[in-house]
C-alpha cells in the first residue's frame, strides 16, 4: 500500500517547506501566468475610501 501511496504521488506534504520547493513554483506559474494578461489588460485606478467614525 505505500509503495502505490508513493506511485500515485500521494506522500505526506510538509507544508511549512513545501513553498520552497519547485513544485510550488511550477504550480504558481501556472495558475498565475494564464491570467497576468488579464490583469495587464484591465485598466486599474485608485479607489479612494473615506472610514467615518460610527455614532
Amino acid at each position: 500500500m505505500a509503495r502505490m501511496v508513493r506511485v500515485l504521488g500521494l506522500e505526506k506534504v510538509e507544508w511549512r517547506t513545501w513553498w520552497r520547493s519547485v513544485d510550488f513554483w511550477f504550480a504558481m506559474a501556472v495558475l498565475l501566468l494564464p491570467f497576468g494578461f488579464l490583469l495587464l489588460a484591465l485598466r486599474w485606478e485608485p479607489v479612494r475610501v473615506r472610514i467615518l467614525p460610527r455614532r
